[in-house]
């Protein structure tokens, strides 16, 4: 556990104890916590358990982190960052932004690192997860997307309205649901984000993001780029260089920059991207762009 971890667990122990403004402003986080759909209303309305779970624990950790920036003992530069890249970025859904807010959410709660020891908002929730009394499913769930990262699959489709996403550079294969609603025949590339089945079932993922497929290149385009990143199969390291480079990225911004600056188009249950994030001069929406690279020749796969 981090320091800052260390200090919003010793201040919600003490907020508790004492009832103070702290403890006021964690109990109205409870208090809306629970006018936010439960896990039951979610399977209720037709969305796939797996899915309601960790849709269900992420507006949790939302509403963890609109409490926090209200407490006065957390850094300022925290606030501060979390107001600029929510204005900067207007997530919601195309055409208003190519950020989706499933994208944003994932993106600021688990994969955004903090403070001299590097912590996500995610991880802090995690600490104080007792304390907020947390059910051992919701704290699987919890440490499972703290642990989690985007991914580039090729995506075809299975029975059941399941799909076969084999992780390009590592070649891991899983069955997932993905929740988007999208349904294509014909194996594609994508980038989302998959969360993993229960510890102990064996079960499918779900692709927690509304999925970008990945227009105008190969799964070769893909290696080339890996390989730019210090990233190239069958070599030592190879789980942890990818882990941190889909993860964090060299900057923070780096996959919302590669998203807002790739986007081509969108349909109600996937959005398009091409060109690679670290070659401007393919991306349509960045200031260098060659218009010569763009080699999109559908804008529906």
């Amino acid at each position: 556990m981090g320091r800052i971890a260390r200090k919003i667990r010793r201040e919600l122990e003490r907020a508790l104890r004492q009832k103070t403004a702290s403890f006021e402003a964690f109990r109205r986080g409870k208090e809306r916590a629970e006018t936010i759909k439960s896990l039951g209303q979610l399977i209720r309305e037709g969305i796939d358990p797996l899915h309601a779970l960790y849709a269900n624990t992420t507006n949790l950790a939302g509403l963890f982190m609109e409490d926090l920036v209200d407490l006065p003992f957390l850094d300022r530069r925290v606030c501060a960052f979390i107001e600029q890249v929510q204005d900067d970025y207007q997530a919601g859904y195309p055409p208003m932004s190519p950020i989706t807010v499933s994208f944003y959410m994932h993106w600021l709660l688990y994969d955004v690192r903090f403070g001299a020891d590097r912590e996500t908002i995610g991880e802090w929730l995690l600490g104080v997860s007792d304390l907020m009394k947390f059910h051992y499913v919701q704290v699987e769930a919890l440490r499972n997307l703290c642990n989690s990262r985007i991914g580039i699959f090729e995506a075809r489709s299975r029975d059941k309205g399941r799909y076969g996403l084999r992780e390009l550079i590592t070649g891991r294969e899983v069955v997932a649901v993905i929740p988007s609603g999208y349904n294509n025949s014909h194996a594609a590339l994508m980038l989302t984000r998959v969360a993993p089945p229960l510890n102990g079932v064996d079960g499918y993922h779900v692709s927690i993001t509304t999925p970008y497929m990945l227009l105008g290149t190969t799964e070769q385009d893909w290696t080339d780029y890996f390989r730019r990143q210090q990233v190239a199969p069958s070599t030592a390291g190879l789980e942890e260089r990818l882990h941190r480079h889909l993860k964090y990225g060299p900057e923070d911004r780096y996959w919302l920059e590669y998203i807002f600056k790739g986007y081509v188009n969108f349909l109600g249950d996937r959005i398009f991207l091409t060109g690679f994030p670290d070659r401007p001069q393919t991306l349509p929406h960045d200031d260098n762009f060659d218009p010569s690279t763009f080699r999109v020749a559908s804008l529906y796969v």
